[in-house]
C-alpha cells in the first residue's frame, strides 16, 4: 500500500510539472521568447497551475528597477 502511495504523489508531482513547463513555454513563446525572462514565466506558470489564477509577474532579478514598467515618480512634494 505504502509503495502505490508513492507512486501516485510521484505521478501527481511530474504531471504538475509538466502542466507548469507547458504554460511556462506558451509565456515564453507568447513574448517571442525574449531571453531573460524564464523565471517570470515559470513563476507564473506554478501560480497559475496551483490555483493561485494568472498573474502578471512586473519584476525580475534582471530588472530590478522595473525599466520595462517604468520607474514610479519619486519627486519629493514641497
Amino acid at each position: 500500500m505504502e509503495q502505490r502511495a508513492k507512486a501516485q504523489i510521484t505521478a501527481r508531482t511530474d504531471a504538475r510539472e509538466a502542466a507548469i513547463a507547458r504554460e511556462a513555454y506558451y509565456r515564453a513563446e507568447r513574448r517571442g521568447f525574449a531571453p531573460g525572462y524564464e523565471l517570470d514565466d515559470w513563476l507564473a506558470a506554478e501560480a497559475e497551475i496551483d490555483g493561485n489564477g494568472p498573474i502578471e509577474v512586473l519584476g525580475s532579478v534582471d530588472d530590478p528597477v522595473d525599466e520595462r514598467h517604468g520607474a514610479p515618480d519619486v519627486t519629493p512634494v514641497r
